[in-house]
């Protein structure tokens, strides 16, 4: 019988040792590169993985999918298809789908790509995305946006994440996306930017410590934006050149700006901006702006309407601002049943305007003036009321041919109703002061004013 000795034995262990030293023991197999059928992963992998047939489910089982790669997950020009629990690393898109119809992405993570979810062309695709739902995916510092979604129609984002991306959310070029509950936190930019779009329905949503802005809203017609959430951004909302967006019940707190306007024809109803650095509502060139049961508390300024003519607000309130809580420098806006008090400057500040009609307005326990009308004139101010601020109305600057009918000032500390040197042609008719400290109504030497049966207890100049 043959023996092995011991040279005979290490000869033929020599070439099995050889190969284990060129193939690790932990070593990342390569991922299926094309799915024709239902699969679920059971390691992780690296490579692309490629959907090749409709209707069919990649289950990454919560495994990585790991680059280099242009794509980590790939789904171009597939219907009925899913993707789900799949962790994506190290690509330039961590999930793309580019064509795809009806199909649902679920729970996936896309952490240090480029773009971690990328929805668009790539050049080869023959059409737009339709109909797809993304919901419960995270995209986590990546270099570029964490959800990037390019000419898609109907596209339905729910309780996603996007932190420390580039832009959380970036849809552009898209008709009727929809966004609910997701969160855009701390990303280099904006939290969701909305642009070339039309449509866009944005509920619930959260973006805090955005440098730029939590909602950026550009080029874009029709969004409409619900009781979503935006804190210690640069601004909270900001709609710009956007025509016929819809903001209503959003709060904006701690950013340097709550809510930015800069576009015609918006509406803005029931919205809440406090402790933000500048302004909590700034409505800089919007003509046709509506604001409605907003408020503004303890903001720079509350409210400030600038070069926008033919606005409305109507009952919202500005309390506690550290300078003025309405400021208007736009002609033909209504403003009716507001209320300013307690802020630091003045109430309601009309300066370089014409035309505009304030009825039913209360400016109470202001530092310095109720209505302050500057270098205005053609304004008609009716039935509105200031008590126990410095002054009630104060008409100075060349502030002429104004109507003041039906107002009330009491209780200020220092003059109801006072117009100076250079005012003339006012029209001050019924209205009534009483309890002012120094004067109830005072108009200053060269003025020329008309008074009118109105009920003032001590006047001077009148």
């Amino acid at each position: 019988m043959k023996r092995f000795n011991a040279a005979m034995l290490l000869g033929l262990l020599l070439p099995f040792a050889a190969l284990l030293l060129l193939t690790p023991a932990n070593a990342t197999p390569t991922c299926p590169t094309q799915l024709t059928a239902n699969t679920t992963l059971t390691a992780s992998c690296t490579g692309t993985i490629y959907l090749a047939k409709n209707g069919i489910t990649l289950n990454c089982n919560s495994f990585t999918v790991s680059g280099p790669g242009p794509y980590g997950v790939e789904v171009a020009e597939r219907l009925h298809v899913t993707v789900e629990k799949c962790t994506i690393t190290g690509f330039t898109e961590g999930l793309y789908v580019a064509g795809t119809n009806s199909s649902t992405f679920t729970g996936n993570t896309a952490t240090a790509n480029s773009d971690g979810v990328f929805v668009g062309f790539n050049g080869t695709s023959t059409g737009v995305s339709t109909f797809d739902t993304f919901s419960g995916n995270v995209a986590n510092s990546n270099t570029g946006d964490g959800f990037n979604v390019a000419a898609s129609y109907v596209t339905t984002l729910t309780s996603n994440t996007a932190n420390s991306n580039y832009y959380g959310f970036y849809i552009s070029t898209s008709y009727g996306a929809t966004l609910k509950s997701n969160t855009a936190n701390s990303n280099t930019f904006n939290g969701f930017y909305i642009y070339e779009s039309y449509g866009t329905t944005l509920t619930s949503n959260t973006a805090n410590s955005n440098p730029d802005a939590g909602f950026y809203v550009y080029y874009s017609y029709g969004s409409t934006l619900t009781s979503n959430t935006a804190n210690s951004n640069g601004a909270g909302f900001d709609i710009y050149d956007s025509y016929g967006s819809t903001l209503s019940s959003n709060t904006a707190k701690s950013n340097a700006s709550g809510f930015i306007i800069e576009s015609n024809g918006n509406t803005l109803t029931s919205n809440t901006a406090n402790s933000n650095t500048d302004y909590g509502f700034y409505i800089p060139n919007s003509n046709g702006t509506t604001l409605k049961s907003n408020t503004a508390n303890s903001n720079n300024i509350g409210f400030d309407i600038y070069n926008s003519d033919s606005s409305t607000l109507t009952s919202n309130t500005a309390k506690s601002n550290t300078s003025d809580g309405f400021i208007i420098q736009s002609s033909g806006d209504t403003l009716t049943s507001n209320t300013a008090s307690s802020n630091l400057f003045v109430g309601f500040y009309i300066a370089y305007s014409k035309g505009n009609t304030l009825t039913s307005n209360t400016a109470n326990s202001n530092s310095v003036t109720g209505f302050g009308i500057y270098s205005s004139a053609y304004n008609t101010i009716t039935s509105n009321t200031a008590n126990s601020n410095q002054n009630g109305f104060y008409l100075n600057g060349q502030s002429n041919t104004n109507w003041l009918r039906s107002n009330t000032a009491k209780s200020n500390s220092v003059i109801g109703f006072f117009f100076d040197s250079t005012t003339s042609g006012n029209w001050v008719i019924s209205n009534t002061a009483s309890g002012n400290v120094d004067y109830d109504a005072y108009q200053g030497l060269g003025a020329s004013n008309l008074f009118i049966t109105n009920s003032f207890t001590h006047h001077a100049g009148i």
